[in-house]
């Protein structure tokens, strides 16, 4: 029996529905392939059956998260579960014939994979979510939008300007999660009085990623990233550059400004405002009493603590902690307000950690970066073949991962071919770039735990953020390749 669908609605159902079955097929088709081909089809020779297997599963994630083909988080679960099943140290049995039954050297801890879940970076996304909403429950983010917004007058585009340059600042010397959530936390309130809830909201809601990831590049402590890097550059046994804080700085911040400069009018230009003007003006909801006192010392205290974290002895996502603990037993967070976390937001992000610890663990992820034969390439193709690698490989897993598994394997190629000898500045600019390129990684919602926080608001689209991201990243790599190449050339570096 047909049916004939009635309206011009529901035809367009039917299509919508037949495109996701298509990509979900098409995923599961390339998974499929990718596990039964022969594995010198990858040109990988200690390709062992494990890593295929995490090859596909990873392949198959990779193209459900790309084409939106279910729900984002959706598919974490089943990458997550899927890796449990098939490359763990408790798979299934039937998958032992392939090396051995004893022989599990590069299977995936279980417990690893399930501890996604539980990640620090979860928690403190987590706690930078909760402590914006006990701020917003008390009125605090009113007060902080008023405070910092006002020097930059009412113009939409220079509010804008204004706020992505607070966030910038900030995320120099705070984890880059951390910021968003605050400056989320600060932004709300002039998002909630704009009277477009789509597309007017999207600029300011986009500008928070891109702000603090570029912030996060131009100091050494900016991000985890920039600290390796730092760890191999100056490793006396190594490179040894001897590169400062302040050489980092200097090397980096214009192109952080640059870059934010760049993103400000690509922003401006793919996503232009209707109205001329945002008027924060914005009655507080809330009076002055205990909760807001409480949130606001909490608020203070939290943001000074992430920003001094090395002298207090507390990392960043232990901090984090701090405020759930606080507003739960002063009943500010209570049971109902577990409701509106972002859970699914949280699993997505579990997804890419799974990952990211699946390459690691199976051992893929050295066995395709050693594949790259850095004996042929000149120092400027390595740059460019690393800095590819890196943003192709934080687009899809952490960005502190990606140096992990990277800038040590391409430091022992500078090292064994004598690219230091003569003119460190060559080795350096490569694992600057890594760095550099591992923070434009930004295109989809699990590249970073800031796109992670604004894709779960209403309004904020992948493709937009896809389209914003990709052009950022891309051209911040150009500028950064041409940056690196004329400090190596002048020994400015």
């Amino acid at each position: 029996m047909v049916v004939v669908p009635n309206n011009l609605q529901s035809v367009e159902m039917m299509q919508t529905e037949m495109k996701k079955r298509i990509k979900v097929v098409v995923a599961v088709v390339a998974a499929i392939l990718a596990w039964l081909v022969p594995s010198t089809a990858f040109g990988l020779p200690n390709l062992t059956p494990t890593e295929q297997r995490m090859l596909a599963i990873a392949l198959f994630g990779a193209v459900m998260w790309v084409t939106e083909a279910i729900e984002l988080w959706k598919t974490s679960v089943m990458v997550i579960v899927l890796m449990l099943l098939f490359v763990s140290d408790c798979s299934l049995s039937i998958l032992s014939w392939d090396r051995g039954a004893n022989l599990s050297d590069d299977k995936v801890a279980f417990y690893d994979i399930m501890a996604s879940f539980a990640n620090p970076v979860l928690m403190l996304f987590l706690g930078g979510f909760i402590l914006a909403m006990a701020a917003r429950k008390v009125g605090l983010d009113v007060k902080l939008a008023r405070l910092l917004l006002r020097p930059f007058g009412e113009k939409c585009e220079d509010v804008m300007l204004g706020f992505m340059m607070v966030c910038a600042i900030l995320s120099m010397f705070m984890n880059n999660t951390a910021t968003a959530a605050l400056m989320f936390a600060i932004i709300s309130p002039v998002i909630s009085a704009m009277p477009n809830k789509g597309s007017e909201r999207l600029p300011l809601l986009l500008s928070i990623p891109i702000a603090t990831n570029l912030g996060g590049m131009a100091t050494p402590v900016g991000t985890p990233v920039n600290l390796i890097a730092m760890h191999y550059i100056n490793d006396p046994n190594g490179i040894n550059m001897g590169l400062t804080f302040g050489g980092w700085v200097f090397y980096m911040l214009p192109l952080t400004i640059f870059m934010l400069f760049i993103s400000w009018l690509l922003l401006i230009r793919l996503f232009p405002f209707k109205q001329k003007c945002i008027y924060v003006d914005i009655p507080n909801q809330v009076d002055d009493s205990r909760s807001q006192t409480i949130v606001t010392i909490t608020f203070a205290c939290t943001v000074l603590m992430w920003m001094f974290d090395s002298y207090i002895g507390l990392n960043t996502y232990i901090i984090g902690m701090v405020p759930i603990m606080i507003f739960t037993l002063t009943g500010i967070f209570g049971k109902e307000d577990l409701k509106i976390v972002k859970w699914d937001i949280l699993w997505l992000m579990a997804g890419g950690f799974a990952l990211g610890t699946g390459f690691n663990q199976t051992g893929l992820a050295k066995d395709l970066l050693s594949a790259i034969p850095l004996g042929d390439m000149s120092p400027w193709v390595i740059a460019v073949t690393a800095g590819v690698v890196a943003y192709i490989m934080s687009s899809f897993i952490s960005n502190t991962a990606t140096a992990f598994l990277l800038v040590p394997i391409v430091t022992s190629g500078i090292l064994q071919h004598g690219m230091v000898s003569g003119d460190e500045g060559v080795g350096a600019m490569i694992i600057m770039v890594i760095a550099v390129s591992s923070s434009f990684a930004m295109s989809l919602p699990i590249s970073t735990p800031p796109n992670a926080l604004v894709y779960s608001v209403a309004g904020v689209r992948q493709k937009d953020m896809i389209k914003i991201g990709t052009l950022v990243g891309l051209i911040g790599m150009v500028l950064a390749f041409a940056l690196f190449g004329y400090m190596t050339t002048t020994s400015v570096l």
